[in-house]
């Protein structure tokens, strides 16, 4: 997403507030319906040049109030915490965590890892967080990383509740939009790819 040595400390923190907010309250709306999502990550966050932030992709969404089979793994295997239950709130808040931490570092966190060895990995996994964001959205990004899922915030109007969060504009602000836009104008064009 972004090379780390192009981003000023706490550059990333307003767009990280509005990220984490906007994305929570998608997922609290779900919550609040008994729904979850089940495939949290960075493909699935829709962010225009306004700074918009959507959640998307509701293809695999589970409702808690019907007996799911939680046998069978649903979701992007990177994504998928170490401790996958029935109450999978939980695991898309540990979602939430992998794709803020890749937003913040710029690349998932086991890039370098043979796929089929993340299960075991995980469990010695000790996340660190770049010193691009703030003290309060790193410890944020480690709270929702807790390998034991009972750690890992209750709900998400805990994370909705959290000053810097709570606290997040309706519109976004010229800063975080210059941002974006930013971020958007190195990304190459479509027609770069044909050929």
């Amino acid at each position: 997403m972004h090379p780390l040595d192009e981003i000023a400390i706490n550059k990333l923190d307003p767009l990280m507030h509005r990220i984490i907010h906007d994305i929570a309250s998608a997922l609290y709306i779900l919550e609040t319906k008994q729904i979850i999502h089940r495939d949290v990550k960075p493909a699935n966050m829709l962010i225009n040049k306004n700074a918009v932030v959507k959640l998307c992709d509701f293809g695999i969404c589970g409702d808690l109030t019907e007996k799911l089979d939680f046998r069978t793994v649903e979701g992007t295997f990177e994504y998928l915490p170490p401790d996958p239950e029935p109450d999978a709130i939980h695991d898309d808040m540990w979602a939430l965590g992998i794709s803020s931490l890749e937003i913040v570092s710029g690349q998932h966190p086991f890039t370098d890892w043979i796929p089929n060895e993340i299960p075991f990995k995980i469990l010695n996994w000790e996340p660190t967080v770049p010193m691009t964001v703030s003290y309060e959205i790193q410890q944020l990004i480690l709270h929702l990383l807790k390998r034991n899922s009972q750690e890992r915030p209750h709900s998400y109007i805990d994370i909705l509740n959290k000053s810097f969060i709570c606290n997040v504009l309706q519109t976004p602000s010229n800063d975080e939009c210059d941002f974006v836009r930013g971020v958007i104008e190195k990304i190459p064009s479509i027609d770069n790819f044909k050929q």
